[in-house]
């Protein structure tokens, strides 16, 4: 796919994300379009011990997406033109997975914008110079803390400063060898441990150039969450009564969201750690994007949300009903909060694809 300018770039995306957005207000449970926020899981192993993440052993047998399978899934989403980048993250830390530039290289030769969400510690100088090299756009470092106490007591080991100086060399690098054509964000979890911290962290992070510096609240991640309790809690204090009480108006996961396992299972939720519902796996003799994505599960699904009944949700061992996620402020993952705010949640998806496509034209003197 040839690369687009700034202005068919956006016409293109506006145009399609303006579908899903009629989808979302009319309350269709069929999507026209692809899902625009792409997980990818290299490995779902991970050598941290994050206080607010998942036992090791709920997240499946450990492995490694072979380059094989890879490629069958950028075949499959090069095929519908997806715009935004594909995020190379799901139960583990994707640098483990030695291929990434691999699988960066043959994106960008698709045409694919690829992005990754990584706990930073093995992004060293020489890593970094193979992704963004091999044509990667957005890189996020999950960092949780602003000092090496709370950094050791929210991951479990002592890499604070490694981490840190991994994210300002790369800040550097991006700007003086790639003309600041990586996006650059930093974040946090915020929990009870980290939260004095919040504030300075962002102010910091923003200080020193990174194109984005936010904190997010913790989630339950379907109960399974080492702080399932703590999110809970939270989200109560905010809405005022258990969630039991609190009828959420659905989620919009349902109609942007879609995960693939290293092994090739398809899901569509984030949270869902143990991999209950699948909706497919890519090496089905059927398997099409579109045709997963609008699969009679799939319409099910959303339509448990329309309707405000989860009797398939609950068939499958989700708990939507009483998911706090639609719930958290500033997240925008309630219907209702997807569209009306949709400009939010459009410039924070593609804001890194506009970005690299905006410095592309300057560099072509458009």
């Amino acid at each position: 796919m040839e690369q687009m300018k700034l202005q068919e770039l956006l016409e293109v995306t506006m145009k399609e994300e303006l579908a899903r957005y009629e989808c979302i207000k009319n309350r269709s449970a069929v999507c026209p379009v692809p899902p625009n926020h792409i997980y990818v899981e290299p490995t779902n192993k991970c050598f941290l011990k994050c206080v607010m993440c998942t036992p090791k052993e709920i997240r499946g047998e450990p492995g490694e997406m072979p380059f094989e399978l890879w490629v069958k899934i950028v075949d499959s989403l090069a095929k519908y033109n997806i715009k935004s980048p594909i995020n190379l993250i799901g139960r583990g830390e994707p640098l483990v997975n030695r291929r990434l530039p691999d699988f960066v290289r043959y994106a960008t030769e698709k045409g694919l914008e690829t992005a990754i969400i990584s706990n930073g510690v093995m992004l060293t100088e020489e890593y970094a110079i193979e992704l963004l090299d091999a044509g990667m756009k957005k890189i996020q470092f999950s960092l949780h803390a602003h000092s090496d106490e709370t950094y050791k007591k929210v991951t479990g080991v002592d890499a604070y400063e490694k981490v840190k100086n991994n994210l300002l060399g790369l800040l550097k690098l991006n700007k003086e060898r790639y003309n600041g054509k990586c996006y650059i964000n930093v974040m946090g979890v915020e929990s009870h441990i980290n939260r004095h911290e919040s504030e300075e962290f962002v102010k910091y992070w923003q200080e020193q150039g990174v194109d984005r510096a936010f904190v997010t609240p913790i989630y339950s991640i379907q109960g399974d969450s080492n702080l399932a309790d703590e999110a809970i809690e939270k989200i109560e204090e905010k809405t005022g009564a258990p969630l039991s009480k609190t009828r959420h108006k659905g989620c919009a996961y349902p109609w942007f969201f879609m995960s693939f396992r290293q092994d090739g299972t398809i899901n569509p939720c984030p949270y869902d750690f143990k991999t209950q519902f699948n909706i497919g796996s890519v090496y089905d003799d059927d398997y099409d994007l579109m045709k997963v994505w609008n699969s009679d599960a799939m319409i099910k699904f959303r339509e448990n949300h329309l309707n405000d009944d989860y009797s398939f949700c609950w068939s499958v061992n989700y708990n939507c009903e009483e998911c706090e996620v639609p719930l958290a402020p500033h997240t925008y993952k309630g219907l209702d909060q997807y569209v009306d705010d949709f400009h939010i949640v459009f410039s924070r998806e593609f804001a890194p694809v506009l970005k690299a496509a905006a410095l592309a034209d300057n560099m072509n003197g458009e």
